[in-house]
């Protein structure tokens, strides 16, 4: 069987306006769900570096 992955983009945000370590709620909670659901830790890449441009770069391969 084909490895499949979630894919999640949250935002716009103001970067200025999170606090260090506002990526950790939500990226622990995907982590924790996968653990509980499938007993094994899972890849994971996440944080807030992602500007306007990456992102509608992104959007446009994930579009397709």
């Amino acid at each position: 069987m084909a490895n499949q992955y979630w894919v999640c983009i949250i935002g716009p945000v103001e970067k200025s306006e999170l606090p260090d370590g506002a990526d950790n709620p939500p990226r622990s909670a995907a982590i924790n769900a996968v653990i509980n659901m499938l007993n094994k830790q899972p890849e994971c890449w996440s944080g807030w570096g992602c500007n306007q441009e990456t992102f509608e770069k992104i959007m446009a391969v994930w579009n397709k």
